[in-house]
């Protein structure tokens, strides 16, 4: 943006603080099902500046502030932490189970009206270490927030 000052043209420079990224994380209070909560707790002050962690079980009322869906949620049937990047993959045949059905089945009808247009979910293993679901889990996020 240029102004003028004394008869000069000064040129501006404003700067907007860059839009926080939308982390939905789910999980339960049980210890098996905690991973999520516990592992999103550990890095939400690293990435604060980049990134609104917002602890959730259920998507219907939610508003997205981006048409991409990004979360973080336990899962069965996987080995190390993955980033899945298709509905379709969400509790696919192979045993995987992103938070139960439920998850799953709320992504493909919020998709299906409109209101995301894809996901990434950061999906860590049931009963995983906590050391190593952060380490993963922050590899993951900085390529999501990239």
């Amino acid at each position: 943006m240029t102004t003028m000052k004394n008869n000069k043209a000064v040129e501006l420079i404003i700067c907007v603080p860059a839009k926080k990224r939308i982390i939905f994380v789910f999980g339960s209070e049980s210890w098996n099902d905690s991973i999520a909560f516990r592992t999103a707790e550990r890095l939400k002050e690293e990435f604060g500046e980049k990134a609104e962690f917002v602890f959730a079980d259920d998507l219907s009322a939610k508003e997205f502030g981006e048409k991409e869906f990004q979360g973080i949620d336990a899962a069965s049937g996987i080995r190390k932490v993955e980033l899945i990047e298709s509905i379709d993959a969400l509790g696919e045949s192979r045993g995987m189970s992103v938070h139960g059905f439920d998850l799953a089945f709320q992504l493909k009808l919020l998709k299906k009206t409109g209101r995301i247009s894809g996901i990434k979910v950061i999906a860590i293993p049931l009963g995983y270490g906590i050391e190593k679901a952060v380490a993963e889990t922050r590899e993951k996020l900085r390529a999501i927030l990239l």
